[in-house]
């Protein structure tokens, strides 16, 4: 009696056939050793070519965020036109059959070839992750961080914005011409960066909830941002406290001195509020009388930091992120390849790529976006605007998080952020982009004479 397990076993088999086909094909192209040599250039060269402000800290930003993005680029490119000729050159030059005519189904043979590919990229990101590594060793080890980032116990912008649309509406000073979604996306947008003004010898304060308790060192990081109201450099004097939030015992201050329209991050230790959940920290402005005023502003600019594992784990958390990414990449470069030949499939593939990083960068347009048109040309821009959204929250779980500038920062990536990235770059679009590939093989077989 065969085993149940039999018809998956089979289809495991030809489907590491078709990736070990693919892995190969691509080594003897000799296209792995000219990227090899493109990315070494990459990791060792550019950190020489752009020059930061001779700190640590910038040259950590420089050796990872710009360094290994650069890299994670070049590798996605090339993933790209990888996945366009595993199956449009072989169509091409009539080499695919020989591969089709073994007893496997065409998803396999696709799902095959991603994998092989993907594997390629693991081994990849693997090495130019180990470059940028021997890198660091000159960095201190105290920048070298994994924190969790919490922000303040604030409103809820888009509460806060509903808030303040009834009472414009009951006042009437909301914009005749404006409906009421344009109106609280922007008063919630208005929320975001609204600012809050410190005068010289005034306190201000937050109170934050941590994810998870601190640890046993009380180790925290304020971060926040200080602007002046007169849009001039100023002299920040002042004092840091910390305390617990529910008013226990356990404090610790520590002296600010930093120029305005910088970004401070200020460590605070207290073993005392080891195990704390919710802790209370202010900031004491102290200038004299004639000092500029102070503008922060609390929902982007005001964070608290808290030590989460080790930094070389939250490293290998946004190379897993950016490997879901080009998981992703492949599986479009697949399905091009499967649909056109190898010259489309890569100018289709290099043309829709550039369309998709403009849309994620772009902003998400509201009603107000639309000019005064009429007729035909108002529907057309409305379609398009259907469209644009569309893509967006497409591609907004791949390519919103930047998992590096996390990494460079000192904070943990997002847990959330990576279970997203993961699901849609290695689990939806590779299965949906996966059956697409299917039904063009399958079409452009049955047309072949």
């Amino acid at each position: 009696m065969p085993s149940p397990l039999q018809p998956f076993l089979h289809h495991a088999r030809a489907a590491a056939a078709a990736g070990a086909l693919a892995v190969r094909a691509a080594i003897r192209s000799r296209v792995v050793a000219a990227l090899l040599v493109l990315l070494a250039a990459v990791t060792l060269g550019l950190p020489r070519l752009i020059a930061g402000d001779g700190t640590p800290a910038s040259d950590l930003q420089i050796r990872l965020r710009y360094t290994l993005g650069a890299a994670v680029a070049v590798l996605g490119l090339a993933t790209l036109w990888a996945g366009c000729a595993a199956f449009g050159a072989e169509i091409d030059s009539r080499r695919f059959e020989l591969t089709a005519v073994k007893p496997a189904r065409r998803v396999t043979l696709w799902a095959g070839r991603w994998l092989g590919l993907v594997l390629l990229d693991a081994v990849l990101l693997a090495a130019v992750a180990a470059g940028a590594c021997l890198q660091l060793r000159n960095v201190p080890a105290g920048l070298l961080l994994s924190r969790d980032v919490a922000a303040p116990e604030l409103p809820a912008p888009e509460e806060e914005a509903r808030r303040r649309y009834e009472e414009l509406r009951r006042t009437g000073g909301l914009p005749a011409d404006e409906s009421a979604p344009a109106a609280l996306r922007r008063l919630a947008q208005e929320t975001r960066n609204q600012g809050v003004a410190i005068p010289p010898g005034s306190r201000v304060g937050w109170t934050f909830h941590l994810d998870r308790p601190l640890a046993a060192g009380g180790e925290l990081w304020l971060r926040m941002r200080l602007d002046t109201v007169a849009e001039t450099l100023a002299d920040v004097r002042g004092v840091c406290r910390v305390q617990r939030a529910d008013g226990g015992s356990g404090t610790a201050e520590a002296p600010v001195n930093d120029l305005a329209r910088n970004l401070i991050e200020q460590r605070l230790a207290a073993p005392a509020l080891a195990g704390a959940r919710r802790v209370r920290v202010e900031f004491d402005y102290q200038a004299p009388p004639q000092a500029p005023a102070l503008l922060v502003q609390p929902y982007r600019a005001v964070a608290l930091l808290a030590p989460h594992g080790a930094f070389a784990g939250n490293l290998a958390r946004a190379l897993l992120a950016h490997l879901a990414l080009l998981a992703a990449l492949c599986a479009l470069g697949l399905t091009l390849g499967a649909c056109f030949s190898f010259p489309v499939a890569a100018f289709a593939a290099t043309a829709l790529l550039a369309v998709m990083l403009a849309s994620a960068d772009a902003p998400e347009p509201g009603e107000a976006a639309l000019p005064d048109a009429t007729g035909w040309r108002r529907h057309a821009e409305r379609v398009s605007l259907v469209l644009v959204r569309g893509v967006n929250a497409a591609l907004r779980p791949l390519l919103g998080p930047s998992p590096l500038a996390n990494v460079a920062a000192g904070e943990r990536v997002p847990a959330e952020a990576l279970r997203r990235e993961i699901l849609w770059g290695a689990g939806v679009c590779p299965l949906t982009l996966s059956l697409a590939a299917a039904a063009a093989l399958r079409r452009r077989e049955l047309a072949r004479p």
